[in-house]
């Protein structure tokens, strides 16, 4: 490498130095949910991105503000528009993406995989509902040890910690 583009390249880490550090510090506040063979009831509502897939089931999207890219829905079986704001996708094998702006979306079924990231809240609800042996699914938020989804509503921050 000639002194010339070692020296560019210096130069041109130099100014990503700040525009990472901003980018950690404006990541701080988002959160991660991870759900993982999940069957029963995932509800996101956050701004942030999801990005997943559905065995079995329904998937509706609503983009409350349209602040952010078209939702993407694939695989479905049937689709229905249920407002201006809002898409239902039913099918087997549903792939799903929301990514940038404001969503509520809505994922009920089995075999849910999803990852997101963003602030807000979700809720959980594994069809388990304290039948013994049952499996709903494993979730994770922010990184910590999977738990079995819950089974009954819970409503969970989905923030940094």
């Amino acid at each position: 490498m000639s002194r010339f583009h070692a020296a560019l390249a210096g130069a041109l880490s130099l100014l990503l130095i700040p525009a990472a550090s901003f980018a950690r510090t404006s990541d701080l506040r988002k959160g991660t949910l991870e759900v993982d063979g999940g069957r029963g009831l995932v509800v996101l509502t956050f701004r942030g991105g999801v990005i997943g897939h559905l065995g079995h089931g329904r998937v509706t999207v609503s983009d409350p503000v349209d602040d952010g890219t078209d939702a993407v829905l694939s695989n479905c079986d049937r689709t229905r528009d249920l407002s201006e704001i809002t898409t239902m996708c039913v099918g087997d094998d549903v792939r799903f993406r929301a990514i940038g702006g404001r969503w509520k979306v809505r994922v009920q079924g089995r075999g849910i995989d999803l990852s997101a990231v963003g602030r807000g809240k979700v809720l959980l609800d594994g069809i388990g509902d304290g039948v013994p042996g049952r499996f709903d699914g494993l979730y994770s938020v922010n990184g910590d040890d999977p738990e079995s989804l819950p089974d009954f509503p819970t409503v969970l921050p989905l923030a940094a910690p």
